[in-house]
């Protein structure tokens, strides 16, 4: 009919119009969707009786609405104003910032049943008055409707807040921890609505979180009372003075306080991994093999937004409320370092500029390169005509990132569309289908952000990076919300700090190696005047006696162990020294009761140069006590001689003591020299015949 009345060119050229401007904002529908939003078009020009869109007025739509046609397709209507205002035939709406909606079991009267009338104005004015957001009032009304049905019941001459005691405030806490049930004070409607939830739950306490709630927001709500004054039914309420103090009555005891214990619930390794390889490498193949027909946003909005989800770190909100200028790079052709060398690409670095949350105000978090380079892609195939919707945080026109047909994507499309996707494409699904839960639950939009934290810290990044990464202002206090132990690096860390595997400080000395002499000293226990003491045991790991050794031949003396730290190419270890297996077990026998036998005697040396300590005889490795021979004798002398010189190393040389200890000791050291040859079976005469 309408190219009847106004010709098939003009209304063919009406529609190409519309339809180009349509498809700039985004709406790409299959061909059914396409004609029925055509036949709105035509169907409004016939209304008008004009063919020109710049007839169409507002008055126009009105009457549209009130149509069969425009009630059965009044979304399309809607498509066709908005295309519309783009093209400037339509007067551009003022933007208009969101009202808030009062909670309907506030002001429902099947919502406030059994709440005193006195109780409800209070809360009406609560709400409305007190400046906080809307999903904390709502929290701290719910909780109180409760509270105050609980008065109803118990004390029901409590009718207003000036009334309450500390002795009901002690008798309400004492009965959340103890008596309550899941809703067992919500209205009949409430629990019609969780009706589902409350057939496998019926007459449960309620968990540490569910006191933990009900105990703050009551101690929230008297705080408030206490800060402002309120306008209840038409009178103005001065602050709220009480000779009580409600951080105290109402604090959370600290046995609740106990089961709320950080618990970081990071998704498993395997099962995470699988996730940023499918985000990775989402593909539209992928998304027709596991949903089919199924509607969704565009490809490259969904790939942008799992990017971001697996490597951004941030929350849920923070993704979605990404303002569209979100990118910046810190490298550009100009860039030199210090030399005036050009700087490689690869040094380019992107960050992302995180929007304005619970805790902080907006700041920028580095991101890797495909990351950004899956925003930038978004960036440019986003529709460009979006109108500015107000940001629900600082109130401000806002032109969103993940925006699409002129409405922000979702609050849960993360958790009820993307990452089941993922999970599905990444074969994180059960016989039935279902998506992947471990023992902490499902995977969740907030799991990512721990499971970032927790493979950060395994990778060397320090708890304060990890801290300002997730944007947290104090991290000392939230990090431990989202790092988890590492049970097997703790495993580690306990085992090598074991007490029964100690680690014993030794010294080798590298030159009496070289010569077959006694070389590794195991220090004891300092003397107490602090100076060192040593074991010359090479056998020291056997010994029953460690740390006991006053009486063993291998014991050191101070003087000797100072000399022999002072020696040239001493090494220090750290050697990791076990307790011996018959020690442990005598410690055993002992904490049962049980008799221990003799002790065993020291490891015996292997051979009369590891004797040390004068006081007793030398056992070698042979099991037999022996004389020392002359050799022996004179390495004795030699160490003794060593040590009286090191004693007095702070007097002149030209002292006489000083010169005879010397002259003994060459003469010890030549005599050393000789009887050491002699073992060997070497001829001293020939050993001293001048070379030819």
């Amino acid at each position: 009919m309408a190219e009847i009345l106004f010709g098939s060119a003009v209304v063919q050229q009406v529609i190409d119009r519309v339809l180009q401007a349509r498809e700039a904002k985004g709406y790409t529908e299959n061909p059914k969707g396409k004609r029925a939003f055509v036949f709105v078009l035509v169907f409004t020009l016939l209304l008008n009786r004009n063919p020109s869109l710049e007839a169409l007025t507002p008055p126009i739509f009105d009457i549209l609405s009130g149509t069969e046609i425009g009630k059965r397709e009044r979304g399309r209507v809607e498509q066709l104003r908005r295309v519309l205002m783009t093209l400037g035939i339509l007067p551009e709406e003022r933007l208009r910032l969101a009202e808030e909606r009062p909670p309907r079991q506030l002001f429902q009267d099947d919502e406030v049943q059994d709440v005193h009338p006195q109780w409800l104005a209070w809360l009406r004015a609560f709400w409305r008055q007190t400046p906080i957001s809307e999903q904390a009032r709502n929290a701290i009304i719910g909780t109180m409707l409760m509270a105050c049905r609980w008065l109803g019941s118990q004390h029901p001459e409590i009718t207003e807040p000036k009334l309450w005691t500390r002795e009901l405030a002690i008798e309400y806490v004492a009965f959340v921890c103890h008596e309550a049930t899941i809703y067992d004070y919500a209205s009949p409607a409430r629990r019609q609505l969780f009706a589902d939830y409350l057939k496998r739950r019926q007459g449960a306490p309620l968990k540490a979180t569910g006191i933990r709630k009900r105990i703050d927001c009551l101690r929230s709500f008297f705080r408030y009372l206490q800060k402002y004054a309120y306008e209840v039914n038409g009178y103005l309420q001065p602050r709220l003075e009480i000779n009580w103090n409600p951080v105290d009555a109402m604090a959370l005891p600290r046995y609740v306080r106990a089961q709320l214990q950080p618990n970081p619930r990071n998704i498993e390794e395997e099962a995470w991994l699988k996730l940023v390889w499918t985000a990775c490498t989402l593909n539209a193949e992928m998304v027709q093999d596991i949903a089919p027909g199924t509607r969704m946003y565009p490809l490259p909005m969904v790939r942008a937004m799992a990017l971001v989800w697996v490597t951004g770190c941030r929350r849920s909100d923070e993704i979605r409320r990404l303002p569209l200028a979100c990118i910046r790079s810190e490298w550009a052709p100009e860039m030199v370092d210090e030399h005036g060398v050009q700087l490689e690409p690869a040094e380019q670095l992107w960050y992302l500029r995180v929007p304005t949350n619970k805790y902080r105000g907006e700041f920028w978090s580095p991101i890797p390169e495909y990351t950004a380079e899956a925003i930038l892609a978004w960036k440019a195939l986003r529709p460009k005509n979006q109108p500015l919707v107000p940001d629900r945080k600082t109130r401000q026109p806002t032109a969103y990132l993940f925006q699409y047909r002129e409405k922000l994507v979702g609050s849960e499309f993360l958790n009820d569309s993307l990452i089941p996707l993922l999970c599905k494409a990444a074969g994180l699904i059960d016989e039935q289908g279902t998506p992947y839960r471990d023992a902490l639950g499902s995977i969740t939009s907030h799991r990512a952000r721990a499971s970032t934290a927790y493979y950060l810290k395994a990778m060397g990044m320090t708890p304060y990076d990890i801290g300002k990464l997730l944007g947290h202002t104090n991290p000392n206090q939230t990090l431990p919300w989202y790092l988890k132990e590492n049970l097997h690096q703790l495993g580690r860390m306990y085992r090598k700090a074991n007490p029964l595997d100690r680690t014993v400080h030794a010294l080798l000395d590298t030159q009496a190696a070289g010569h077959g002499e006694p070389c590794v000293f195991y220090y004891l226990s300092e003397s107490p005047d602090g100076r060192p003491r040593m074991c010359g045991n090479p056998n020291f790991r056997l010994c029953y006696h460690q740390l006991q050794c006053a009486e063993c031949e291998a014991y050191i003396e101070t003087e000797l162990a100072e000399v022999i730290e002072q020696r040239p190419g001493v090494l220090h270890l750290a050697v990791p020294i076990p307790l011996p297996d018959q020690l442990i077990a005598d410690l055993t026998k002992q904490e049962e009761g049980t008799p221990i036998g003799e002790p065993p005697p020291p490891p015996p040396i292997p051979s009369a140069a590891f004797h040390f300590n004068k006081k007793g005889a030398t056992r070698t490795e042979s099991g037999c006590s022996q004389d020392l021979s002359e050799l022996d004798q004179v390495r004795a002398q030699v160490m003794n001689l060593e040590t009286q010189l090191a004693a007095k190393g702070k007097q002149d040389a030209r002292n006489v003591s000083i010169r005879l200890l010397k002259q003994e000791l060459d003469a010890l050291k030549k005599r050393m020299v000789e009887l050491e040859r002699q073992q060997q079976g070497e001829s001293p005469g020939e050993m001293d015949e001048p070379a030819r």
